[in-house]
């Protein structure tokens, strides 16, 4: 068997602003899914009458 080798990159690195694009995809994401459940109980209520 050979031995695995390094797979050299097949692209330029990211620049400032696609890494600040990604984080901020990413940290509205994750809020999202915290701001469903902090609003979920609410809604519940409401929908009761």
């Amino acid at each position: 068997m050979s031995s695995p080798q390094a797979i050299p990159s097949a692209g330029r690195p990211l620049s400032a602003g696609a890494i600040a694009l990604m984080l901020m995809l990413c940290l509205t994401w994750g809020f999202n899914q915290i701001a469903v459940k902090l609003v979920l109980p609410d809604i519940r209520r409401c929908s009761r009458r």
